[in-house]
């Protein structure tokens, strides 16, 4: 029960701190995807892959696979 309790302490620490930009979660110089956080409140860096035609930055998840696209400038990674 003081597991559960702790657990829950530290997600909810952790969600006022990340910030959500287009696509993505950022806390200080990490990314992290949305789709791991918001389905399971799993921290999981993504990887930077390239830069679209568009700007957009692509990342991939190696947890769950996905790709995320975001408008957070190439150079502030």
């Amino acid at each position: 029960m003081n597991q559960k309790i702790h657990e829950l302490k530290n997600s909810s620490i952790t969600d006022s701190e990340l910030v959500f930009r287009d696509g993505v979660y950022k806390k200080d110089s990490d990314v992290y995807c949305s789709v791991c956080w918001d389905k399971d409140k799993r921290l999981s860096r993504v990887r930077k892959v390239k830069k679209d035609s568009s700007g957009n930055v692509v990342f991939i998840c190696d947890v769950c696979n996905q790709w995320r696209f975001s408008n957070i400038p190439w150079e502030e990674l």
